[in-house]
């Protein structure tokens, strides 16, 4: 497949500048590609810039939001860039701060020397779990990215804060009133059943909800078959997605899956967010 739509750029949680993933695209012989960082839009002129590199960039973004009891990720594409939609950003950013504070703070209390300003100030992008776990490691409390999560920052582990930022449909409205597309992000990582799962995308579709990512690298074959089974009963579009931060970062390299979108359903994802 010639197309990866979540992608994080170092102005999130990932690793590479913008440059550094449309070169790399190219190199993996990618076509069409979405930066999608976290409660971040993409700079205005990033566009231009990946056409240089023989590459269509969509505009896109991905927001935190919780149901109750869990974390879930929705992605956008193509919003315009309303006050509405940039005031609530900064309100997420600023939500994202005290949150970051308080899981700096957990982690003092379990005897780990980590201080919060000098991680904003020495870490480059957006603060949360993610820079969290890159403290760790620098710190060498940690072997790598997911052993911190394993071991602190997961849902259950001793550093863990709630996200009560936004909620899902929310987030789901907020891209819709700005005039872009939502999918649901990597659906099996949410850690519901299968039958919550459905019930919740149902409910997403209620609320303007236009994808839901199929293609990603964790999902199994059978994994594929669920999520296709909910997108044709609920008339929602198959996408895909690599998640890619850099390195070995969840194991995902740009462009890499557990398999692929027919023709049809490329082409009509690809009418879908080119709007």
């Amino acid at each position: 497949m010639n197309i990866d739509l979540h992608i994080h750029s170092d102005k999130s949680d990932g690793f590479y500048n913008a440059n550094q993933i449309f070169e790399l695209a190219g190199e993996n012989g990618l076509k069409y590609l979405a930066i999608t960082d976290h409660d971040i839009l993409n700079p205005p002129f990033l566009k231009a810039s990946a056409l240089k590199f023989g590459l269509t960039l969509f505009d896109g973004i991905e927001i935190s939001s919780y149901i109750p009891a869990a974390e879930v990720h929705i992605l956008g594409y193509g919003l315009k860039r309303t006050p509405e939609l940039i005031n609530k950003l900064e309100e997420l950013k600023q939500t994202r701060l005290k949150r970051f504070s308080a899981i700096i703070q957990k982690l003092n209390q379990l005897g780990l020397d980590i201080d919060a300003a000098e991680t904003l100030s020495s870490i480059k992008g957006t603060a949360g779990r993610s820079m969290a776990a890159r403290a760790l490691v620098l710190k060498g409390y940690c072997k790598n990215i997911s052993e911190a999560f394993e071991k602190y920052l997961s849902r259950g582990k001793p550093a863990y804060i709630e996200n009560q930022s936004l909620s899902s449909c929310e987030a789901i409205s907020l891209i819709k009133q700005s005039g872009g597309i939502a999918s649901l992000a990597h659906p099996y990582r949410i850690g519901i059943s299968e039958m919550e799962l459905s019930a919740l995308i149902r409910r997403f579709k209620d609320y303007g909800l236009d994808a839901v990512e199929t293609i990603y690298p964790t999902h199994s074959p059978q994994d594929i078959a669920f999520l296709r089974r909910q997108c044709d009963q609920n008339k929602l579009l198959p996408s895909i997605g690599s998640d890619f931060h850099g390195g070995k970062y969840r194991g995902a390299q740009l462009g890499e899956w557990g398999g692929g979108l027919t023709k049809k359903e490329l082409d009509k994802l690809l009418k879908l967010i080119s709007i």
